[in-house]
């Protein structure tokens, strides 16, 4: 999978242009990332790692569930 079809799936958020300072842009997300409470980052990397191998209709049913039990719907 290239980055288009990345994108195009929603696997990737935004995609720098070629040449662009990428690493300046992945720590402006990573800064935004840390403020939110640890607990959201690990179910969202475990989420993430889980959903690596899954088919992506899995991996969607994944990620909402994360969701709702970070937001005490469960």
């Amino acid at each position: 999978m290239n980055a288009a079809e990345a994108y195009a799936w929603g696997v990737l958020s935004e995609i720098t242009d070629p040449g662009a300072p990428c690493l300046e842009r992945a720590l402006e997300i990573a800064a935004e990332m840390a403020v939110h409470p640890p607990l959201a980052a690990s179910a969202a990397k475990q989420v993430t790692t889980a959903s690596t191998d899954a088919p992506r209709e899995s991996a969607l049913l994944l990620e909402q569930l994360g969701y709702a039990a970070l937001n005490g719907a469960f």
